[in-house]
């Protein structure tokens, strides 16, 4: 499938291709009039369009009909992460959850949380470059760095099973906490883990404390084992 994301696209009416878009879809694809190519906002909406302008200056589409997204998923999954140091590191996260499939992904700075970069505009490219080598039509959602106190007073409003992955204390496996169907968050702590009044508060914000396994592993692996169970136990 060869798909091209376009926020805010028209249905009703040709649309131009961003400029990179429109240079990948003539240049390296020679696609030409009359030729069609797999269209998304992001949003979840997949559809066929027709190219009915081929210039490199204005490269035009128009929407031919709707297809079914066969990735959408009955279930939103949330992951909260504390940024790593190495900027790699979470760069890759951020590329192979969204190839998997997540709805969100918000970045949390914890008392452990290392001195980190934080680049919008190449992590929104990694996003994107994800959602297209995926072919799927959601974009997930990518929140700025909040503090700890400020993200446990936010997720009070999430509807959907709140999970804390924490290295200590009396906890269960995904398996045995999560419900299939059920919209899930799940928070992965930095290299150093949570502090215990990190966790406690959490449980108190409605959090249950939850083990991905007897294994140490890193923040992004963590993070992306999460992702990968979820999808397991839903089959």
């Amino acid at each position: 499938m060869q798909l091209f994301y376009v926020p805010q696209l028209q249905i009703n009416q040709p649309f131009a291709l961003p400029a990179d878009e429109a240079r990948h879809c003539l240049k390296v694809l020679r696609k030409k009039l009359g030729d069609t190519v797999h269209v998304t906002d992001g949003l979840g909406h997949l559809y066929l369009a027709e190219v009915v302008a081929d210039r490199y200056e204005d490269c035009q589409l128009q929407v031919l009909h709707p297809i079914a997204d066969e990735t959408a998923r009955p279930y939103k999954l949330t992951i909260a992460v504390a940024p790593t140091h190495d900027g790699d590191r979470l760069e890759w996260f951020i590329e192979k959850a969204t190839e998997l499939g997540i709805d969100a992904i918000q970045l949390v700075i914890t008392a452990r949380t290392e001195r980190f970069k934080y680049k919008a505009d190449r992590l929104q490219k990694i996003l994107t470059g994800a959602l297209k080598q995926s072919g799927r039509a959601t974009l997930p959602l990518l929140g700025e760095p909040q503090e700890w106190k400020d993200f446990i007073k936010t997720s009070a409003g999430f509807r959907g099973k709140k999970l804390i992955a924490a290295c200590f204390g009396e906890r269960k496996t995904l398996a045995e906490l999560y419900t299939i169907g059920e919209d899930v968050l799940v928070m992965i702590g930095p290299e150093g883990d949570f502090t215990p009044e990190e966790v406690e508060a959490a449980v108190q914000s409605g959090f249950q404390p939850v083990t991905l396994g007897a294994a140490r592993l890193r923040v992004e692996t963590a993070a992306l084992a999460a992702v990968q169970t979820i999808h397991v136990l839903n089959g």
